[in-house]
């Protein structure tokens, strides 16, 4: 799959971006000891989205942060930090319908995570296989 997506212009630009956003990620998240996600790195602005509480103890930490990606290497000039929004817990079990990946998206899963991946991408992946598993065990059917 990985081949194929390298194969169209886009798609490598894409996996590329994909690859940098992710150890960008990464050496944030080792150098604070925040659980942030990094959205996006355009025209020198990094875009950053943590929970509101760690939001602002990014902000406070803006000058460090900003020195700390240029000593990596980073092109960066300026962070935006945006505050997660607050999401309301999912319905009781009883109430949903969980649909299953059909059998040739999990073989389709299973190959890319046999694939040279970044770290990142291999937990998603394996993530996404473990919840279909859990999923084709215990199908839960609305009630009513």
């Amino acid at each position: 799959m990985l081949s194929w997506i390298e194969l169209d212009p886009q798609g490598a630009m894409l996996l590329r971006q994909a690859q940098s956003l992710s150890l960008l990620q990464a050496q944030l998240q080792a150098h604070t000891g925040l659980k942030l996600e990094v959205c996006n790195l355009r025209s020198q602005v990094l875009v950053l989205m943590a929970s509101g509480a760690m939001a602002a103890r990014l902000r406070q930490q803006l000058p460090s942060l900003l020195r700390f990606l240029r000593a990596q290497g980073w092109s960066v000039e300026s962070i935006s930090i945006k505050a997660r929004p607050y999401r309301e817990p999912p319905q009781s079990a009883g109430t949903q319908h969980r649909k299953t990946l059909p059998a040739s998206g999990l073989e389709a899963l299973s190959e890319l995570r046999q694939a040279s991946l970044p770290p990142a991408l291999s937990a998603s992946v394996k993530r996404l296989l473990a919840r279909a598993a859990r999923k084709t065990q215990t199908v839960v059917k609305p009630t009513g």
